[in-house]
């Protein structure tokens, strides 16, 4: 083995001081929720609606080609959209329906931001 893999195979093995931390007899005792805290995480659901809400930014303002039937983003007062009332539970729970409720609770400052960078940085933030 030439001196370049030998360097390559050791690049590859140094791990993170965090995964000997996960491996070790102290990851048994302590509870998910304090690693999640240490990292300062989001939670996983915070995530999924920052991402679902940026995407609808990007639909409203056409900086992403999806086609969207005018009835999803029927507008309301005070720059709400309208509640999509969907009777059966599948539906309920789908994208548009659940990021309109989302979208909603949003404060007029962050639906007002410039730029999708701004948008991200204006969500409300929740760590564990």
């Amino acid at each position: 083995m030439n001196a370049a893999c030998r360097e390559i195979q050791h690049k590859c093995e140094i791990k993170p001081p965090e995964i000997d931390t996960f491996r070790s007899n102290e990851c048994r005792r302590s509870s998910v929720t304090d690693m999640l805290k240490n990292l300062k995480w989001e939670p996983l659901n915070d995530r999924r609606r920052n991402a679902r809400l940026v995407l609808l930014l990007q639909i409203i303002s056409g900086e992403v080609d999806i086609p969207v039937d005018p009835e999803y983003l029927e507008e309301g007062r005070r720059g709400r959209y309208k509640h999509l009332d969907y009777k059966q539970q599948q539906y309920q729970h789908s994208y548009y329906p659940e990021t309109i409720r989302d979208w909603n609770t949003l404060s007029a400052d962050v639906k007002a931001s410039k730029s999708v960078v701004a948008f991200k940085s204006n969500l409300p933030k929740n760590y564990y």
